[in-house]
């Protein structure tokens, strides 16, 4: 009888056909008449003397004869029961030297936790680099948008403070110009008036001057009604002579020259102040003082 077996110490997972006469304390009655996790002692004979000795083993399968073992063992699947160091004796495991992969794992799983680590490490200190980057850029963003900010505030302010001002220096500028103008068109007129004054008294025959003051004191209105009244022709008289005629037409004709004179200046004068006419509201003149 033959058994089909697998080495512990070979780690190739191979299998290998020995006798069972030289499988140690091993007396199988039938072709299942043995245990799959048991560990026996097998005696391997090798072409080469020195691998030729006793290892412990795995049975796998039995058969009367070598061909029917190989053909069981390709009809159907093998177990492979795992192998672990405890099942190997301990002078296997010294001529194996099988603690040298061990310490190979152990250093490898070493190595990997090694680069794990310093991964992280790496990965930790540039995303703190990022984020120190970051906070920097927005305190230059804030900075840049409060002096932003502030400058837009001064410059509302400075601009605010122009308009206050402005419209007062120009609306003083204006109404000194409308009053320098206003005194130039009232010498102008004293001067017209006091000539006109002295043509009608040529005129007339008459040696009274009629004060400066009697005319210049009076207002515009009452100047221009008193005109009208004094323009209004006298009532019909049976005859007048050939030069009293004439010095009535000439006396009229000076009443209306002076009239026409009056109602220009009226006119330039309402034109003068319109023109000069601010058109900034009081309320937003000098603090919202009236002038």
């Amino acid at each position: 009888m033959y058994a089909l077996v697998r080495f512990l110490n070979s780690f190739d997972k191979k299998e290998y056909v020995v006798p069972v006469h030289n499988i140690k304390d091993f007396h199988p009655a039938n072709k299942d008449d043995f245990n799959k996790t048991k560990v026996y002692t097998t005696l391997w004979i090798d072409e080469d003397p020195e691998r030729t000795g006793s290892y412990t083993c795995r049975n796998l399968l039995l058969a009367d004869s070598e061909e029917e073992l190989h053909k069981q063992r390709s009809n159907k699947r093998l177990p492979r029961p795992v192998i672990n160091a405890s099942d190997i004796e301990h002078e296997e495991l010294i001529d194996l030297d099988l603690q040298q992969p061990a310490a190979n794992i152990t250093a490898h799983k070493k190595l990997k936790q090694s680069q794990a680590a310093s991964k992280s490490a790496a990965y930790d200190n540039i995303l703190s680099q990022h984020a120190s980057s970051a906070l920097e850029k927005n305190k230059a963003a804030r900075g840049s948008q409060v002096s932003i900010k502030m400058y837009e505030i001064t410059d509302k302010k400075k601009s605010k403070k122009d308009t206050w001002q402005e419209p007062d220096e120009k609306v003083l500028r204006e109404r000194n110009e409308l009053r320098q103008t206003v005194a130039a068109m009232s010498q102008r007129l004293d001067s017209m008036d006091c000539k006109l004054t002295m043509i009608l008294e040529m005129l007339q025959g008459t040696s009274v001057r009629q004060p400066q003051g009697t005319r210049t004191s009076e207002s515009a209105p009452q100047l221009q009604g008193r005109l009208t009244r004094e323009s209004v022709p006298p009532p019909k008289r049976a005859q007048q002579s050939p030069a009293g005629r004439s010095s009535n037409a000439l006396n009229v004709l000076c009443q209306c020259y002076y009239f026409d004179i009056i109602l220009n200046f009226t006119y330039y004068f309402s034109s003068a102040a319109d023109s000069k006419a601010t058109h900034v509201p009081f309320t937003e003149i000098g603090d919202g003082k009236t002038l």
